[in-house]
């Protein structure tokens, strides 16, 4: 899941536990998520585990978020504004890596390899093909 660096920092520290999307996300509870931190950084840099993904209209979900969402009130409107709905990914176990893995080294080890807009699904083989290089946990 690709993130503005201000956001990928506020999850993996544990201040931001819910993350927002305008569109719906095709996850689910336990799923892995790796959390890529946008330009300038453009490195990956920790994961967290989907505890729950709520739906709704953003403004009835706002004073539930508010809280958690790392986000003022007027920058959740501006986000939301013309959406129909609120995706609400709440985050659990969100770790750093020791090492963030770079966008160049990713190019490198792993043929095609292009950071996603928003997010995208990854198989199991470029999750151990990130072990290959180096300890990034």
């Amino acid at each position: 899941m690709a993130l503005k660096p201000r956001y990928a920092d506020a999850i993996l520290d544990g201040t931001k536990t819910v993350e927002l999307r305008r569109v719906r996300a095709r996850l689910q509870p336990g799923q892995r998520v790796l959390v890529y931190a946008s330009t300038p950084r453009k490195q990956l840099q920790g994961e967290f585990r989907v505890a729950k993904v709520t739906y709704g209209d953003p403004a009835t979900l706002w004073p539930s978020l508010a809280p958690h969402a790392g986000v003022t009130f007027s920058e959740f409107m501006h986000y939301f504004e013309g959406a129909a709905i609120c995706c609400a990914i709440e985050v659990a176990a969100a770790t750093r890596w020791q090492r963030p893995v770079e966008l160049a080294e990713l190019r490198a080890a792993i043929e095609d390899f292009t950071p996603p807009q928003s997010y995208c699904f990854v198989s199991d083989r470029f999750v151990e093909d990130l072990g290959t290089l180096g300890p990034a946990r």
